[in-house]
């Protein structure tokens, strides 16, 4: 999965190149061909190496099977660039949608069926397969020439820079789960993973919708530096106020929900997401300003602060897992927030014409979120109230995310402004046009 997903990442070479030539799409056309191979041959080689080894044996014939993932991932990469230089993010999105949803169904007839572990790999290989038909018959994208080796070269620079910075960035999501397994115990695990997969589905819906869109944007500006700053502090301020809302309609909901699904068997469950969500403002700083970075050709800055990340991860999950789940989810998103204050700082290092306290200013509504919520958990306390009751889990959610939808409204009414004149725009435009 680390592999796919790095070399999926390869459509960013092709998105921010502001004027596209057949030269260059077949040139990164093979060269990441040829990184698919690459990683295929790996993976084929860790399945000879595991089939000597007695313990994990069993995994042999499964990482050989996995290998198909890489290559496919690869001869979509094209594709997919060039669907996102169009905008055809309805492709995109059903692209995604086909793999996980043919995966997934066949990853569940496999896991009834008493296969086990394979349906897993089911997934892995499925979804990519899926996704890439969808996306090579989309864009109607074939090379039109054999690549040269210095054609090649060329784009290799900034296309390691890129995909390294995706691969610490897929090696940072998985390692998570791995410290807190061998720091905690197994149902600490996964209950931190299934937080994961909630701060994951928040991104997937709130985040990159917006953020997807940014790369291409930029690459239509050019060399007009000022004007991407401006997009780039415009959008981190409205996903900045977005990205607060799921953790203040966790924090009360929550326990409800986990009540009902789980009973009694995770209790820190809802703790733990709602710790999570936390990070969703200060990610939505981050990514727009790693797309910049990549888009005015610093990609180099980005791969650096994701191994910052790396490290900061492993160290600090592991420390807070020590001490309970609590503190590891605690220590993710801290580490979350340290990270957006690090990479303000070392872009207005580097560009002079950036200010760090402009990017610090589109967290202040997650502050608005955390004191909101504290306010009411205190009353919370106060009253010796069970959030595991429906009326008061539903009562508490509501009076949060009024407060703060009231608060944003009139503390942040300038981010909000222009959302709702581009909004009224399409409302008008759409009659006309039909």
């Amino acid at each position: 999965m680390i592999i796919a997903s790095t070399l999926q990442s390869g459509s960013q070479v092709v998105i921010q190149r502001r004027l596209l030539d057949d030269d260059f799409v077949n040139s990164v056309f093979g060269l990441f061909l040829l990184l698919g191979l690459c990683g295929s041959a790996l993976l084929l080689l860790a399945s000879a190496l595991l089939r000597h080894l007695e313990t994990f044996s069993g995994l042999s014939a499964m990482v050989a099977v996995t290998s198909i993932a890489p290559l496919v991932s690869a001869l979509a990469v094209v594709p997919e660039g060039l669907l996102a230089r169009d905008f055809a993010y309805k492709v995109l999105a059903v692209r995604k949608s086909a793999g996980l949803l043919v995966g997934g169904i066949v990853c569940c007839a496999l896991a009834f069926s008493g296969l086990g572990a394979w349906s897993i790999v089911a997934v892995v290989v499925i979804t990519p397969i899926v996704a890439a038909m969808v996306s090579v018959v989309a864009a109607r994208w074939k090379p039109t020439a054999m690549p040269t080796l210095i054609s090649m070269r060329s784009t290799l620079n900034f296309s390691f820079a890129v995909i390294g910075m995706s691969a610490v960035t897929q090696i940072n999501v998985r390692s998570a789960d791995v410290v807190v397994g061998l720091v905690a115990t197994p149902t600490a695990t996964g209950v931190f993973r299934l937080s994961r997969t909630v701060l994951d589905l928040a991104s997937s819906l709130f985040l990159n919708p917006i953020n997807n869109i940014l790369l291409p944007i930029f690459s239509r500006m050019g060399e007009d530096r000022d004007r991407m700053i401006s997009t780039m502090w415009r959008s981190c301020a409205v996903t900045g106020l977005v990205a607060a809302i799921p953790f203040v309609a966790s924090a009360f909901s929550a326990p409800y929900v986990a009540y009902m699904f789980f009973g009694d068997r995770w209790p820190q469950l809802p703790e733990t997401i709602t710790l999570m969500l936390v990070a969703l403002p200060f990610i939505a700083v981050v990514v727009p300003v790693q797309t910049f970075l990549v888009a005015t050709g610093h990609p180099s800055l980005a791969f650096l602060n994701n191994v910052y990340q790396a490290l900061a991860d492993v160290v600090m999950i592991a420390v807070g897992a020590y001490f309970g789940i609590f503190w590891a989810a605690a220590m993710f998103s801290l580490r979350f927030s340290l990270t957006a204050l690090f990479i303000l700082l070392a872009v207005q290092k580097r560009f002079s014409e950036i200010n760090a306290f402009d990017g610090i200013k589109t967290t202040f509504p997650a502050l608005v979120a955390i004191a909101i919520v504290s306010t009411l958990t205190g009353f919370l306390w106060l009253w010796q109230l069970d959030l595991k009751h429906l009326s008061v889990a539903v009562s508490f959610s509501v009076t949060a995310s009024l407060a703060y939808a009231l608060i944003c409204a009139f503390a942040f009414h300038d981010r909000i402004r222009p959302v709702l004149e581009i909004w009224k725009a399409r409302r008008v435009r759409a009659p006309t046009a039909a």
